[in-house]
């Protein structure tokens, strides 16, 4: 045999592989094997070294880390503003990885250096001072892109050509020629979108903003007239575009700033803004009222939504979206100016005309997707409760709030899966089961922790969601794009759901369901969903190519991939592949989105329940979001109001916190002025740990502690029917919940500084306490009549406005809370009870508060509290209250007239009016029966009617009710 084999070599070293011999075709498919082989073992070897020698990996059309030039660098210089023009111009940061950038750094990236030129400036002092201000190195006034073509029009809109004026790369490949795409969408919605015509570059895939004019553009077949104009100069270099408000000719948007940069991986643009006001942005509740410093904070895009309002000088308010995904920071200078920096993608933006800055929040949820409207159930108080902890004992600690007589809703489970996800088997010798069942037997609510994080690495048939999952493909791939990437939490090892992908949103709809039969659930809170990791990237690292390691990292981190994902990994969205570096802020909106589809299948015709830790544009029409903090101390209490504002003006509105970290709070006063805040929040959640039942011990030692939080929760449960309204409101209209004085209130100039106040819509005043050991609080009251919501005491408020001293007792039982009704408005309340099952069918009151014409309006929406899209279904009463000419109108609209709810047991039996000037003689329903003295109570001193013992069902007065009052 040996023999025959060396023959056979003999033979094949004597053919030639190369023959044009047909009969030789086998020995030519053999020379290919092996060629192919030794190519592959050569691709096997060398691609690691390519790899971590760091040369870079070119994916996607993004460049390996080197910073080009362009070939004319030689023909360009230069042009540095002489230190006296410099506090006229809007300079911006030409160095903005770090503050301690040298001389020879910045000349040598083509900068300008303004360091030691201070000395120079002829001027005030206060010249010198601001010069202070202006960043040490700082970009040119020639850098940028000009003007390479002729504009382009097309119906409502246009485009414009333009080149890169030649000039040094700061962050390598920087596109040369780019489009400015404008489109005039409605006569309040502009777009203005720079993009890379030769390039395919990742856009934002959710929400998807409708790009045709399809709102409002025409009202009744003619045109509205538009709110802005576009203005730009074809000869101007750098190249810019103004918009200006019409009737005021004021420029809200200019991009003619220095340093526009449009590169594969850095992407920055400086708009000049009208004035110092602006809104919105960061999450840590540092929000600028006022830009008095340097610069903000940067913060990165996982952080917070890239959407700001500015109150311009003349008291308009626009709205400004920068709608991109990838890892961005802001910088806010007081010229004032506004950077916007991101790692990829492209710069499109949405600009929201007003003029009022309620119409900015309306025109945004109109683009991105109106507000998630909640069950009636989670407005209640949320109780957090620890299971897994040793000697907890949940159903004490819910029994202790029954005989404390503190109406609660939700029992907020915080407990974690063991070895197997969806599953709590581990927990049925805590008899955590039954528990679940005796708490919906007693008409309260079950919501759970959810987080990403699939347990793996373990025997099959261990874990079947982890196995499952490995089957369908349903996790994010690591770089590769052929095995999971793997994480880690405090269970071990994990991997990460793909939500964008169809088949991974049908594996998590099945295990939701398997999970809910389980524990029977009504919502869940979705926690660690940025998604968080704990090791950084992978447990395997994360090579080193261009997405992990990108040649600008925003908000001074680290790198990219601290505490989360490779941002290489691979992702779908529907049939497109994308990578993490561009979903880097879409995952948790993704988990969020899948998570209440998932509660639509498994609840059918029932309002779905997400609570989400990360969030982004979009995600409110899903979802509400808690504040987290690791702490609450006063510095923290003063933090979480303006938290609310900004997630409001994102279309957030479900929005509040957990009275709970993880160092519980020792102070009696603090924890008691936390609950008088976060009490008035959407959502409010107190948590229970079980080493110390703190809470219990003092409600045992002051019983002054346990009253207080009687009184405020019960209060909160009095004005849920109100509540609700105003949730109705933004899911149909897009409004505001919680509100800040300026929202209201932006022709006072005292309102655009005030963030320790708020409002209820715009009828409801709450000035909460935020200081320590403090016996009076300033509350600034607008324009307008305000009366004390328990007594009626009526604030007869200038045009100006008015500061006032309300007094702060921390024990005031009569008076818990600072609050004020604002004159012209009529608010709704009920008896409070255990939960909202029962206090939505009890009595119901109206507060009305008359203006200085004697008029008021108001809402109520009623439905039965929980069913999906009832408002569109019809099954709903909505109620409409007008007070003109001493007449109180009651009109209702019930689209169906039969339909199972509470309120057909509701009835009206109890009218407030504040500010009549004398008690009316005569007081009648609907001008035929006349109420004696036994019904009406007057207050002399504050001049308040109530009237009394009267019963007008609620689902009788589908039609008219009227109640007048007059005098002889």
């Amino acid at each position: 045999m040996s023999t025959v084999l060396r023959n056979r070599r003999s033979n094949m070293t004597s053919r030639k592989c190369c023959t044009d011999d047909f009969s030789t075709l086998p020995w030519r498919l053999r020379c290919m094997c092996i060629f192919s082989i030794l190519l592959g073992t050569l691709f096997i070897v060398l691609l690691p070294i390519y790899f971590f020698v760091g040369f870079g990996l070119n994916v996607k059309g993004y460049s390996p880390l080197l910073v080009t030039h362009d070939k004319n660098k030689h023909d360009w210089k230069p042009e540095c503003l002489k230190p006296a023009k410099m506090m006229s111009f809007s300079l911006v940061d030409c160095f903005p990885e770090t503050e301690l950038v040298t001389e020879e750094q910045c000349v040598n990236r083509g900068c300008c250096w303004t360091a030691n030129s201070h000395e120079s400036v002829l001027g005030s002092p206060c010249d010198k001072q601001q010069l202070t201000l202006v960043p040490k190195c700082f970009y040119p006034s020639n850098y940028g892109y000009h003007v390479s073509g002729k504009v382009t029009s097309f119906y409502e809109g246009f485009e414009i050509p333009l080149s890169r004026i030649p000039s040094p790369s700061r962050y390598g490949n920087d596109i040369r020629n780019l489009r400015v795409l404008v489109e005039r969408q409605t006569f309040y919605r502009l777009r203005i979108k720079f993009y890379d015509p030769a390039d395919q570059r990742y856009e934002v895939p959710d929400p998807q903003i409708p790009a045709n004019p399809v709102f409002g553009f025409y009202s009744s077949n003619h045109r509205q007239a538009s709110l802005y104009e576009i203005t730009y100069k074809t000869t101007e270099v750098p190249f810019g575009i103004k918009v200006r408000r019409s009737n005021t000719g004021s420029i809200i948007f200019d991009t003619a700033t220095a340093g526009f940069t449009f590169s594969n991986q850095f992407l920055q643009v400086t708009i000049k803004l009208p004035s110092h006001y602006i809104y919105g942005l960061q999450e840590d509740g540092r929000m600028v009222y006022r830009i008095n410093q340097k610069k903000k904070t940067s913060t990165e895009s996982s952080r917070f939504h890239p959407m700001y309002m500015c109150i311009e000088e003349k008291g308009d308010a626009h709205g400004v979206l920068l709608f991109n995904s990838n890892a961005m920071e802001v910088e806010v200078y007081s010229s004032p100016v506004l950077t916007f920096r991101t790692t990829g993608g492209v710069l499109d933006f949405y600009i929201f005309m007003g003029p009022s800055p309620e119409n900015v929040v309306q025109q945004y949820t109109e683009s991105v997707g109106r507000p998630w409207m909640p069950p009636y159930w989670a407005l209640g108080l949320h109780v957090g409760l620890y299971p897994q902890e040793k000697n907890a004992n949940l159903q004490e600690t819910i029994l202790e709030l029954h005989r404390k007589q503190i109406p609660m809703d939700v029992a907020h489970f915080y407990v974690e899966f063991s070895s197997k996800d969806f599953n709590y088997s581990h927990l049925k010798n805590l008899h955590f089961v039954q528990l679940a069942k005796e708490i919906h037997q007693n008409h309260l609510k079950i919501t759970l922790n959810l987080s990403p994080g699939i347990l793996s690495g373990q025997p099959r048939g261990t874990n079947p969601a982890y196995d499952v999952g490995i089957e369908r493909g349903v996790f994010i791939n690591s770089s590769w794009g052929h095995q999971p990437l793997e994480g880690k939490n405090w269970r071990g090892k994990v991997v990460f759901p793909d939500f964008g992908n169809p088949i991974t949103q049908r594996w998590w709809v099945k295990n939701i369901e398997n999970l809910h039969k389980e524990i029977i659930f009504d919502g869940l809170w979705i926690t660690d969903n940025i998604p968080a990791n704990n090791v950084d990237g992978s447990v395997n690292g994360c090579f080193r190519d261009n997405l992990n390691h990108p040649p600008y990292i925003p908000a001074r981190k680290r790198q990219l991939f601290d505490s989360t994902l490779c941002m290489d990994a691979w992702q779908l969205w529907g049939k497109a592949r994308h990578q993490y570096y561009d979903l880097y802020n879409l995952y948790g909106h993704c988990m969020s989105k899948a998570t209440a589809y998932a509660q639509k299948v498994l609840f059918e015709n029932k309002r779905s329940f997400v609570v989400t830790e990360a969030t982004s544009v979009g995600t409110g029409s899903y979802a509400g979001h808690w504040i987290q903090f690791n702490f609450s101390r006063w510095s923290d209490l003063k933090q979480a109001l303006p938290i609310v504002f900004k997630f409001g003006l994102s279309g957030i509105p479900y929005v509040g916190i957990k009275l709970c970290g993880r160092n519980p709070i020792q102070e009696e006063d603090l924890w008691l002025r936390w609950f008088e805040l976060g009490a008035f929040f959407p959502l409010f959640e107190i948590c229970f740990t079980n080493d110390d039942l703190m809470y219990i011990f003092y409600w045992e030692l002051s019983k002054g502690f346990v009253e207080v939080l009687r009184r405020v929760t019960e209060l909160r449960y009095e004005l849920l029917p109100f509540l609700y309204t105003l949730f109705h409101h933004a899911h149909t209209r897009g409004t505001t919940v919680v509100r800040s004085l300026v929202q209201e209130f932006p022709d006072h100039n005292a309102t655009l500084r005030i963030n320790t106040q708020f409002l209820w819509g715009s009828s409801l005043l709450f000035t909460p306490v935020m200081e320590k050991g403090v016996n009076e609080v300033k509350a600034f009251f607008p324009q307008g009549l305000w009366y004390d919501y328990f007594t009626g005491e009526r604030l007869d408020i200038g045009e100006n406005g008015q500061w006032k001293s309300l007094g702060t007792s921390l024990y005031n039982i009569t008076r818990p809370v600072n609050l004020h009704l604002r004159g012209g408005q009529v608010v709704v309340n009920q008896v409070p009870a255990n939960n909202t099952a029962f206090s939505r069918r009890n009595r119901m009151r109206l507060l009305v508060a008359l203006d200085r014409s004697r008029t008021a309006r108001g809402y109520l929406f009623l439905d039965d509290g929980e069913t999906l899209d009832s408002y569109k279904s019809g099954d709903f009463l909505y109620i409409i209250f007008t007070v003109a000419q001493n007449k109180l109108v009651i009109n209702a609209h019930q689209v169906k007239r039969a339909f199972l709810t509470d309120f057909d047991q509701v009835y009206f039996n109890h009218v407030t009016i504040y500010g009549l000037p004398a008690l009316p003689p005569t007081v009648t329903i609907n001008g035929g029966y006349s109420l004696s003295h036994r019904h009406l109570m007057w207050n002399s001193t504050f001049k308040v009617l109530q009237i009394q013992h009267i019963i007008i069902p609620v689902a009788s007065v589908a039609g008219k009710t009227e109640i007048s009052w007059q005098w002889n």
